[in-house]
């Protein structure tokens, strides 16, 4: 018997992720779950990635192995704070940096809709110059904010 679960429409097409982009975040890149689900998820998708602190972790090994096409944009796969393993700190520091780094991807991929109509139609993407300013002016701010809350020899990732 098979009984979907409650607001989530379980079906062999809810589960189709193909063409799909996923983003793994994980600091440590190591840790169970995340290398769980890229292992599951690239039976699904050629197109997944990972937000890490480092670039040489677990989950980056494993994604950088897998196949690529010829001219692939990102043939990597990783995307790295580099802030490094932490295990002494709580982990504002990662959890800061992860969020710059994808306000960061966010907004070039905001850019990317921007410079074709075409990329837009197909994304189905409703963005605007204004809304991107707007972006541009909150990842501004949101360095300022860090440079009080960790000194002002924060690195900044833009």
């Amino acid at each position: 018997m098979d009984c979907p679960s409650i607001g989530f429409p379980y079906s062999q097409r809810s589960n189709d992720f193909k063409g799909s982009l996923m983003i793994i975040v994980s600091h440590s890149g190591g840790t169970f779950a995340p290398l769980a689900c890229s292992n599951l998820l690239q039976s699904m998708s050629d197109n997944i990635f990972v937000v890490t602190s480092e670039w040489d972790v677990q989950i980056g090994k494993q994604l950088r192995g897998m196949h690529s096409e010829k001219d692939h944009i990102v043939d990597s796969r990783i995307f790295t704070t580099d802030v490094g393993l932490r295990p002494a700190e709580p982990c504002s520091v990662s959890v800061a940096a992860t969020q710059q780094l994808l306000t960061n991807i966010f907004s070039h991929i905001c850019i990317v809709l921007l410079s074709n109509p075409h990329f837009r139609d197909i994304s189905g993407a409703i963005i605007t110059e204004r809304d991107l300013a707007e972006l541009e002016r909150c990842n501004q701010e949101n360095i300022g904010a860090l440079e009080k809350i960790v000194g002002e020899y924060l690195l900044v990732w833009s």
